[in-house]
């Protein structure tokens, strides 16, 4: 209940940080998808329901806030997504294995964005056509960063709160 909880206010204060700080970043900066990234770090790292509870929430505050690059729906769509690529697909907790889980889930969206914007509302959060495929490709190039040094930070805090904390092997998923 408590790990639940501390996930939606870090999915709160998250979605604030992207939905405040990064878009007034110029532009590289503000195409860095970081409540997708710690999705995707959180679906690797705590299993399934977790991603999908951080996908929900994400969802929810997001489009709450009034910035979203995607509909609320699918970022339930993208935890289901991710729940099954990590339960079937992807089971090894490798670098590798969460920067594959990324650009599908990634790629899984753009393309559905995409397909959104082109057949059903033509005018997707005011982009014209042309501005997509550089917001997709700036994406890409942010996620790849922000997976592997999530990662790389996320094992090595594992560590240390192991060590200070003396928690047992059997209660950490690492």
């Amino acid at each position: 209940m408590l790990s639940e909880f501390f996930l939606i206010c870090a999915s709160f204060l998250l979605s604030l940080v992207q939905g405040t700080l990064l878009v007034t970043l110029p532009a590289p900066w503000n195409a860095i998808p970081l409540t997708f990234i710690v999705g995707v770090l959180v679906l690797h790292r705590h299993g399934p329901w977790s991603g999908i509870l951080w996908f929900l929430s994400t969802g929810i505050f997001l489009p709450l806030l009034g910035f979203s690059a995607f509909p609320a729906w699918q970022f339930v769509l993208f935890g289901i997504l991710g729940a099954f690529l990590v339960t079937r697909i992807i089971t090894t907790r490798s670098v590798y294995a969460l920067l594959g889980l990324g650009y599908l889930l990634y790629g899984c969206a753009a393309l559905f964005s995409l397909g959104i914007f082109v057949f059903v509302e033509h005018n997707h959060l005011g982009y014209a056509y042309g501005d997509v495929w550089p917001i997709c490709a700036n994406g890409f190039w942010w996620l790849g960063i922000g997976l592997i040094f999530g990662f790389v930070l996320s094992r090595g805090s594992a560590r240390l709160f192991r060590s200070l904390f003396l928690v047992r092997k059997s209660h950490v998923s690492v």
